[in-house]
């Protein structure tokens, strides 16, 4: 999975949407094995992304109605 890849890359934060499962993965923790924490948010959630403080995005602004 390409998340591996960014955290190796220390890229602080990946959201991978999955249309399939309604769900947005979020990784965080970036180190050589790619990411040390993954959560999932759903419709009803609110994801604050890391770096852009005041910046709130809700899970159904990104899933496909």
């Amino acid at each position: 999975m390409k998340a591996r890849l960014y955290g190796a890359a220390d890229v602080g934060e990946a959201w991978v949407v999955d249309v399939s499962e309604g769900c947005v993965h979020v990784f965080t923790g970036p180190g050589p094995g790619g990411y040390a924490d993954v959560r999932q948010a759903v419709a009803g959630d609110s994801l604050t992304p890391g770096g852009l403080d005041g910046v709130t995005v809700a899970v159904t602004d990104i899933l496909p109605g």
